[in-house]
């Protein structure tokens, strides 16, 4: 049946959700990695105004990371919901065209 519709990968959608969560972790840990190393540069760095910009830069950066997360979260969700819907529609379609095959059983060939 799923050949017929083209839907012969199914689980493509929760699957890219899936990935989408695995680079989104690691992507996350080398984030952190260069949020601490910001943090540790201007510790320390020499006194001046150069610190207090650099910390300015690494709130930014922290606060635009943060929503990137929260953004590739939400797509990995609805990515693997997505996926979730297709199947349970594959399979309503599958069921409905079983239950019409066997009520028409009993039907005539017809010949063109």
């Amino acid at each position: 049946m799923s050949d017929h519709l083209g839907i012969q990968n199914e689980d493509s959608l929760y699957i890219g959700g899936r990935e989408l969560g695995e680079e989104a972790a690691e992507l996350n840990g080398r984030a952190q990695a260069l949020f601490n190393a910001m943090e540790s540069d201007v510790r320390e760095a020499m006194a001046g105004s150069a610190p207090g910009e650099l910390m300015a830069a690494h709130a930014e950066l922290n606060r635009s990371f943060g929503t990137m997360m929260l953004w590739m979260d939400s797509m990995k969700e609805r990515l693997q919901g997505s996926n979730a819907d297709i199947v349970r529609a594959d399979q309503d379609s599958a069921s409905g065209m079983g239950g019409a095959a066997s009520s028409a059983a009993g039907l005539p060939a017809i010949n063109f």
